[in-house]
């Protein structure tokens, strides 16, 4: 049953606050000033729009709750062995956790039972953080308290703080893998992406409404609520299934044939984008370039033909330094220089040195000469990199 449940790797616990802070490496200065914070000033909403043209308010925390929150994710929630079942913002070098390679759990399924959350990160309420903290973490009520207001803007989890997707895994630490156990019997996938739960089965027509039962009973009972309209089982027919956007009638998932088209026809805009006078250097190609090169790297992850022959494209049309990025990066240049002997172990600097580093990857593509100086100086400013990652 173990490989089912959430389980904590190690027998440390934290027992009070003052160690909860020497845990975080934070100072006991900034966590005054974190618990100090008006409501107000602790997250900035951020509205964004969905495919569907509905809005999406994500909330950007205050810097020093969103220091702490790091910390909490690379320092506590890194503890934690996730079952096989769970997908999305788990670092697993032995099995991704992406939308991908969840959806490849249900390849050549025939019946598919779709169940979605509504509202998944509002209904996340404190007492549910709080006990996922001392009943999984089995951390003191003071640490948990304390962890759960951290985590938690009035009283919720809130979307684009950098402990909620942690959060969202752990919702049904105590229940779901006895679920997922008695579904595995039956010969049945189960994978839950945040809060995008698919059941499947390679036998056509399955009758999977027991399952389906029992799955809304575990959200139901934690507090959630069902989104009917997205809630569904389906059985093979002519239109192949879907799951998280990919097909999944073939052994490995497959992008929609309308999405290869979107991908093609963005390299082909970029292409003749890059022709214009200019165009290659300024900042407006750059992030273009980047976000086509991103939806390339998904032919990549789902073995498409097509991803070498645009990959090649995109080399063909890499962006290019202007003369201001020389000057960029004699600035960054000169801020290495005047603080390495007193931050060089820091996370701060080390972002620096890197951010330097690919802008100079950058440079050398057209000023090759100030590029090679640069790389020269900054080899005697390399960071303290063990000391700045134990920061993190």
């Amino acid at each position: 049953m173990d490989e089912y449940v959430p389980k904590k790797l190690t027998d440390e616990s934290i027992f009070s606050v003052d160690n909860l802070i020497s845990a975080l490496g934070i100072c006991e200065a900034d966590f005054k000033i974190i618990q100090s914070l008006e409501t107000k000033d602790r997250y900035t909403a951020i509205n964004l729009k969905k495919k569907n043209g509905d809005d999406r308010i994500v909330y950007d925390p205050h810097p020093l709750i969103r220091k702490i929150q790091r910390r909490i994710k690379n320092r506590i929630f890194t503890q934690i062995r996730y079952p096989k079942y769970l997908y999305g913002s788990i670092s697993d070098p032995d099995c991704p956790r992406d939308y991908i390679s969840c959806a490849s759990r249900h390849c050549k399924a025939k019946t598919i039972l779709k169940i979605d959350i509504t509202s998944f990160f509002d209904n996340i309420d404190y007492d549910l953080v709080y006990k996922i903290f001392r009943e999984l973490f089995f951390y003191s009520d003071e640490v948990s308290e304390t962890l759960a207001g951290i985590c938690t803007r009035e009283g919720v989890v809130p979307q684009g703080a950098p402990t909620s997707s942690f959060i969202a895994n752990l919702c049904f630490f105590d229940i779901e893998g006895g679920i997922v156990k008695g579904l595995e019997r039956q010969n049945l996938n189960y994978t839950r992406l945040t809060d995008d739960i698919t059941v499947s089965s390679t036998t056509q027509d399955k009758d999977l409404n027991k399952a389906k039962d029992k799955i809304i009973s575990m959200i139901q009972n934690a507090g959630f609520r069902i989104n009917e309209d997205k809630t569904c089982i389906e059985s093979i027919s002519t239109t192949a299934f879907k799951i998280h956007g990919l097909r999944i009638n073939k052994n490995t998932p497959q992008l929609p044939r309308d999405e290869i088209k979107r991908i093609r026809a963005a390299v082909n805009n970029l292409k003749i984008l890059s022709k214009e006078p200019n165009a290659r250097t300024s900042f407006h190609y750059r992030k273009l370039y980047e976000s086509v090169s991103g939806r390339v790297n998904k032919l990549a992850r789902t073995g498409h033909p097509r991803y070498h022959k645009h990959r090649q494209d995109l080399r063909d049309i890499l962006p290019l330094p202007s003369q201001k990025d020389i000057k960029r990066c004699l600035v960054m240049l000169s801020t290495l220089m005047r603080d390495h002997e007193t931050l060089c172990s820091s996370p701060l600097y080390m972002k620096r040195y890197h951010r330097l580093r690919h802008r100079l990857i950058l440079l050398q593509r057209t000023y090759k000469h100030e590029a090679n100086k640069i790389w020269k100086t900054i080899k005697d400013l390399t960071p303290t990199k063990s000391a700045a990652e134990h920061a993190l």
